[in-house]
């Protein structure tokens, strides 16, 4: 365009926007109609004498059944500068999926054994994306990098029935559901003002110094102001029970990243990949493994040797009695971990053969290169790899044309 033309810093620019719909047809057969089953059977007569087959409809009809819709859309832009030394694309996203099938528990009463798929529940997904690259040479030596970093805000918007539990309304899809901890009972005084006024699910016979504070955070369910009954109440009852279960974190990685470097001199050449997830939790099931102290005939690990005892008031690791009496290892935020990590993901020096080289072997062209995987992760997380175990490999090799 005419009045780009002074911006001599810019080789290119592109701006851009976008919106479209797909559908996902993914539904079992014939869910839009009863189908009918002929299983049944039923008795003519005294005595059961004569049986006589039967039939039903097992099925809900839903016949406004359709695929779920997604909508996307997007605005960017792609730039490249400095002498195309300098590329950059940012974009924002989002994604609304719409219609989804969800199960609908339909009562007893209505006859249906079976319940329905209905398109009830809504999804939304939305985030920035951004990659940059640089690439320049210095005489012999030739350098380049290049990132990307990407952002995902993950949210429920509509469920059939928003319970909660795992997926829940304003909420991302399956978070971790459990309870929360409030501390460590640090001596028998706390414990006895706990339960004047407390009531826990676990063995409240039981309850000691060295023993998790669990929090109340909601209570039995109540009528609102249109007549239905919620399925608990906010605020403490009084009462740790299953409704006390809570957010305790996001199983969807807030943001992923990435970086590639890279350099060559006179026929050496050498690359760098690191990867990395953030903003995300996952439970340590393996840690709670070994410390829970609730299996019979088990081991436990190390880290309890420095439990909750009168004379190492721990605040972090309870006391260690045999198939714990006070449920300290149900599922909570004890167990609950960063699991974000930054992870280089290959490493790789080559060199390639000169050409006066070649002429004397006879080779059209070789190279000889050793490439490391996964040599190392950067992370939080506190048992073997955030990502389950990856090997580490390193490979020496080379490359010929005759």
């Amino acid at each position: 365009e005419p009045f780009m033309q002074s911006m001599t810093w810019l080789d290119d620019l592109k701006i851009r926007a976008s919106w479209g719909q797909t559908g996902n047809q993914y539904v079992d057969e014939f869910t839009y109609i009863s189908l009918v089953n002929f299983n049944p059977s039923y008795s003519l007569g005294p005595g059961n004498a004569n049986i006589a087959p039967g039939a039903y409809l097992s099925d809900f009809p839903v016949e406004d059944l359709s695929w779920e819709t997604v909508s996307s859309s997007a605005v960017g832009f792609d730039a490249i500068f400095l002498n195309n030394k300098i590329n950059l694309t940012a974009e924002y996203y989002y994604r609304f999926t719409d219609d989804i099938l969800q199960t609908a528990n339909l009562t007893l009463s209505t006859g249906v054994p079976n319940d329905p798929r209905i398109n009830l529940a809504q999804v939304s997904n939305q985030g920035i994306e951004l990659v940059i690259g640089y690439n320049d040479r210095f005489g012999d030596l030739g350098i380049s990098f290049n990132s990307n970093f990407t952002t995902t805000r993950n949210r429920v918007e509509k469920l059939y029935v928003n319970q909660p539990g795992g997926t829940e309304e304003g909420f991302p899809i399956n978070y971790i559901f459990g309870y929360k901890t409030d501390g460590i009972f640090q001596t028998q005084a706390e414990v006895d003002e706990y339960k004047a006024t407390m009531q826990d699910n676990g063995n409240m016979a039981q309850l000691a110094p060295g023993d998790f504070r669990f929090m109340d955070l909601y209570g039995s369910p109540e009528e609102n102001a249109t007549g239905k009954e919620e399925f608990r109440s906010v605020g403490p009852d009084g009462l740790v029970s299953n409704l006390d279960r809570t957010f305790l974190g996001n199983r969807i990685p807030g943001h992923f990243y990435g970086f590639t470097a890279g350099a060559d001199y006179k026929g050496f050449d050498f690359s760098v990949t690191f990867r990395g997830i953030g903003d995300v939790q996952k439970v340590n099931w393996e840690r709670q493994r070994g410390e829970d102290m609730a299996g019979s005939g088990r081991n436990q690990w190390v880290s309890i040797r420095n439990r909750w005892t009168p004379e190492n008031p721990s605040e972090t690791m309870p006391r260690a009695v045999f198939r714990d009496p006070s449920d300290n290892s149900r599922l909570s935020n004890r167990w609950v971990e960063n699991a974000g990590f930054m992870r280089m993901d290959n490493l790789q020096l080559g060199y390639t053969l000169p050409a006066s080289l070649l002429d004397r072997i006879s080779l059209g062209s070789g190279r000889l290169f050793i490439t490391a995987q996964n040599l190392f992760v950067l992370t939080p997380w506190t048992g073997l790899d955030p990502e389950n175990i990856i090997p580490t490999t390193i490979k020496l090799g080379t490359n010929l044309s005759f």
